[in-house]
């Protein structure tokens, strides 16, 4: 005897018959025919929800097949519990396949399986699978709750990395702006301060061309005679020095004499003619700078 398992492609209800295709093998390979009277003869719920069919109903079950003058039909709906005590072939290899097809959790069930494995496997079986299942589940669930809570511990490592990272670029870029900000007001104030020295050497240079303008000389000699008589780069020492002189013989250091530059521009203000001399100045410094060595 052979007992297929069909699902309903369609059914027509204005006629009362429909066709049946056959999932894993479960019957042939190509349509077969029913009628409503046999289903109500031998399953009345089924009957039921063809009276009410629609073209996206999951409508399947187990059945005899007889062979007609039409061609093969349906006889006679089996329950799953009467093809399971009824089952004499070796279905080893369906069996296999319907046991796979419960362990693939990341697919959902096809609406016909239950239907199928009772037939198969008995109530047991089905329940048996359905264990596997659901063990199956909780264990994928358990390792990916395990995995959220390894990749949330990784997040939080990263966050906690990229924070300190980004307070270290913070407190970097604090320090950065506080070195340049001192940068900026020491160069202030050491531009204020040689502005100020400048004003003061400016000062300075016009009271010793106020002093030496009344004295009516006409040779630079002359003023260099009164600048060492009279002491005067004691009086004006953000302007003089000493100065490091030297001949064709002999080499000397001037103390309290004013710098090539100084000494120009005052004989350019007084209008002084240089008689000449083989002496040349070849270093000065300061009495400025002396004082802050």
């Amino acid at each position: 005897m052979q007992i297929f398992f069909g699902i309903v492609k369609n059914y027509l209800p204005e006629k009362g018959f429909g066709f049946l295709i056959h999932p894993l093998s479960l019957g042939p390979n190509y349509d077969v025919f029913f009628h409503i009277n046999k289903v109500e003869r031998f399953n009345i719920d089924t009957a039921q929800k063809l009276f009410s069919y629609k073209s996206t109903d999951h409508i399947c079950f187990w059945y005899i097949p007889e062979t007609t003058q039409k061609g093969e039909q349906l006889k006679k709906i089996l329950s799953p519990q009467e093809v399971y005590h009824l089952q004499q072939e070796d279905s080893s290899e369906l069996i296999n396949k319907i046991r796979s097809i419960w362990s693939v959790i990341e697919k959902p069930i096809p609406f016909w399986l239950s239907e199928v494995t009772i037939g198969l496997l008995g109530s047991n079986g089905i329940n048996e699978l359905k264990f596997k299942r659901e063990a199956l589940i909780q264990k994928r669930d358990e390792e990916r709750e395990k995995q959220r809570i390894e990749q949330d511990r990784l997040r939080m490592i990263e966050e906690e990395k990229a924070r300190i990272e980004q307070e270290k670029r913070a407190e970097e870029r604090k320090r950065y702006e506080e070195q340049r900000e001192k940068a900026e007001e020491e160069r202030k104030r050491q531009q204020e301060k040689k502005e100020l020295q400048l004003k003061i050497e400016e000062d300075e240079f016009e009271l010793l061309v106020a002093e030496m303008e009344p004295k009516d000389f006409t040779m630079s000699h002359q003023v260099s005679n009164y600048i060492i008589r009279h002491r005067l780069g004691d009086k004006y020492q953000n302007i003089s020095g000493v100065l490091e002189m030297e001949n064709r013989t002999s080499s000397w250091k001037f103390n309290g004499g004013f710098p090539p530059k100084i000494y120009a521009r005052l004989c350019e203000r007084l209008n002084l003619s240089n008689k000449g001399t083989d002496s040349k100045v070849t270093g000065f410094t300061s009495f400025k700078d002396l004082k802050n060595h």
